[in-house]
């Protein structure tokens, strides 16, 4: 799992660990994404308290299926430029559909980091990353993820509960301890 794009400590090094299952095209995590997660950076995860560990799964709309790819791709290459573009799908997800999502990727790629956006796009469409993107979809398979956002809680080593769906900051503050 360690392999997975984290912020903040290593997983399980901290306070509490919150592992998140998450869409690109989800509504839902649109919510957390611009509502919770920067309180939790900032007040948790800078501080070195929570490790946040992102896992994606598609699940919504198809264009996710090729972000996802997208995304698996930039993390090969750069971990900030993978939190920017994930951050960049969220901002921005109402433009996005199954015929534009790569060639907004590469633009993005291209103007907004190092990276050769055409490279990202190629290893999307060729499924280069497809172990990693089928790892997540087991994993949350295994674990019943109902549908995204999901997340599990931990405090230090240990399994407190699944959050699922539009949560408030203090839920995930309650149950995280923090």
């Amino acid at each position: 799992m360690f392999d997975e794009p984290t912020r903040g400590p290593t997983p399980f090094s901290s306070d509490a660990t919150l592992i998140a299952f998450e869409d690109p095209s989800c509504h839902n995590c649109v919510y957390f994404e611009q509502k919770i997660y920067p309180k939790l950076k900032r007040n948790h995860i800078d501080s070195g308290e929570l490790s946040f560990v992102l896992r994606t799964i598609p699940v919504v709309e198809k264009w996710g299926a090729r972000a996802i790819y997208a995304l698996e791709a930039t993390h090969a290459r750069d971990e900030q430029a993978f939190w920017d573009l994930k951050a960049y799908y969220f901002s921005n997800q109402d433009q996005f559909n199954t015929g534009n999502v790569l060639s907004k990727t590469k633009s993005f790629i291209d103007y907004n980091t190092r990276l050769n956006g055409r490279a990202i796009v190629r290893d999307a469409k060729s499924k280069a990353y497809n172990k990693q993107v089928r790892e997540d979809r087991s994993v949350a398979k295994a674990a019943n993820v109902p549908g995204t956002p999901t997340f599990f809680a931990f405090r230090s080593e240990e399994y407190v509960t699944k959050i699922v769906g539009t949560q408030s900051y203090g839920i995930f503050k309650n149950i995280l301890g923090l």
